[in-house]
């Protein structure tokens, strides 16, 4: 009988043990990953792009533009004043710039506490991407928007300037 001597490699048992502790290692790893805290982190991004969609347009167009919360339906949409009416997504062809946070997967668990504008639950721009009221007379106060998600909450200030920050 051949005996080797001073072979070096892994057995067969040993290569199983390890890739099934690689494997238990894995899955308690993304247990602990948290999906609402994506969809939070969604949420705000979009909002702060939709909101920043509704200034470029008003500037671009020379007519006033917003964004109009729901906040006891939890969703939005972004308007042209002009029409009255949610703007088609430059985004997909064939949808609106209507986000429902209760039936859209993207932001699933995400709430729209609360709007502050001082003006109703709608900010606008005008042509210089200046927050205004619905009446187009400046805004100097700011606007709030609030999210809150995954435990979290997410406050979006929109300053006069028509600029977002997140706190």
């Amino acid at each position: 009988m051949l005996k080797l001597k001073n072979q070096k490699g892994f057995t067969l048992i040993e290569f199983i043990l390890v890739v099934s502790l690689l494997g238990i290692l894995s899955l308690s790893f993304l247990s602990d990953f948290s999906f609402d805290r994506l969809h939070l982190s969604n949420a705000e991004e979009k909002l702060i792009a939709d909101i920043d969609y509704a200034k470029k347009r008003a500037m671009t167009t020379g007519v006033v533009h917003g964004v109009n919360f729901n906040p006891s339906q939890n969703s939005y949409s972004v308007f042209e004043s002009s029409l009255g009416n949610t703007l088609p997504s430059p985004y997909q062809s064939n949808q609106s710039m209507f986000i429902d946070y209760d039936t859209d997967e993207r932001f699933q668990g995400v709430s729209l506490l609360n709007v502050f504008t001082g003006f109703g639950d709608a900010i606008y721009f005008d042509a210089q991407g200046r927050l205004t009221d619905s009446d187009g007379v400046p805004f100097s106060a700011g606007a709030t928007v609030t999210l809150q998600g995954a435990g979290t909450t997410i406050v979006l200030n929109i300053n006069e300037l028509g600029g977002v920050q997140s706190s």
